[in-house]
């Protein structure tokens, strides 16, 4: 048998973070086997938890080493036997790190509708379905007040977002102007730098009732 075929792949290879992440070629995953697509990837998105990993803080452990990601966009470029409902050509979601190509099976990939940025999906579904779940857990209500901490980051903007899809009224808090502006863009109603503090801020905003629900991605003690 010849040489397998190669493409780039960002690997983890040490615990040392960004510095640990390096581009080397490894073997292409082939032709897709029955039920299966195989997708040229165009952009792959990179959650904190991600980079957690890369640092051994997460709760997730892959083995060393490991492809750095874990979801992305891309193109359809060949469908095994069996796959009726994905083309070649097809723009979709997938689960798959920091490659050029993907073989993955057919049941897992989502078309991005038509004028869906491709970068802009590929970070979509750990940061937008984070966000839902919060929401459906805290039970938000349309005209309900939320209250979303660490709007700068992927999750904190994609819960304002989610938020003012759902109805409510929401208050942004981030460390700088710059951040909270991009929240504002999202449609968050009211906006705080939360190291000059929040707590009075949102009593003055709410009437002294506080939040109905409290959205916080960072967490911690």
């Amino acid at each position: 048998m010849g040489k397998r075929t190669q493409m780039k792949a960002a690997l983890c290879e040490t615990l040392d973070g960004a510095d640990g992440v390096v581009v080397r070629e490894v073997d292409d995953p082939g032709e897709p086997g029955p039920g299966q697509v195989r997708v040229t990837v165009g952009a792959a998105g990179i959650s904190f938890a991600d980079l957690l990993m890369t640092r051994g803080g997460y709760q997730n452990k892959p083995a060393m080493p490991f492809v750095l990601g874990g979801e992305a966009s891309g193109h359809v470029t060949a469908v095994g036997d069996g796959v009726s409902d994905l083309a070649v050509g097809d723009v979709v979601l997938l689960s798959s790190g920091c490659v050029e190509h993907a073989v993955v099976e057919a049941g897992e990939v989502r078309r991005i509708p038509n004028g869906v940025d491709i970068e802009a999906a590929a970070s979509f579904r750990s940061n937008y379905a984070t966000a839902l779940y919060g929401m459906q857990r805290g039970r938000l209500q349309a005209t309900e007040t939320l209250l979303v901490h660490g709007a700068g980051g992927g999750v904190g903007l994609a819960a304002v977002d989610v938020g003012k899809l759902m109805g409510a009224t929401v208050i942004a808090t981030a460390s700088t102007e710059a951040k909270l502006a991009v929240a504002k863009e999202l449609g968050a109603d009211h906006l705080i730098d939360y190291t000059q503090g929040f707590r009075e801020k949102v009593k003055e905003l709410t009437g002294g009732l506080g939040a109905d629900v409290i959205y916080d991605p960072v967490g911690g003690d």
